[in-house]
């Protein structure tokens, strides 16, 4: 099932850069938030896997609803795209 998804997540993502849809991809997450924790490996390998094939297509740039500086960088580090800079604003919760 696990494969099957990843096929379809990634003809959806490369079907919307082609017909371009979608150049950039904000992804708002937070170190401390589990399903963001499961989400984002499975993202960064994906995106691994077809960066070649979106370079100048697409940009994933990764917006932190972490509490600190310190969980910003932790959870960044696990990220093959950009982030904004960590300023705290957007922990809403």
């Amino acid at each position: 099932m696990e494969k099957l998804l990843h096929f379809i997540f990634r003809q959806f993502i490369l079907e919307l850069i082609f017909k371009k849809f979608l150049n950039k991809f904000f992804f708002c997450r937070a170190h401390w938030c589990p399903p963001c924790r499961n989400f984002t490996p499975k993202l960064a390998k994906i995106f691994k896997e077809i960066n070649n094939e979106v370079k100048n297509k697409l940009d994933i740039v990764f917006v932190s609803w972490d509490k600190d500086q310190e969980g910003f960088n932790e959870y960044f580090n696990e990220m093959p795209w950009k982030a904004l800079p960590f300023s705290g604003m957007f922990y809403l919760f």
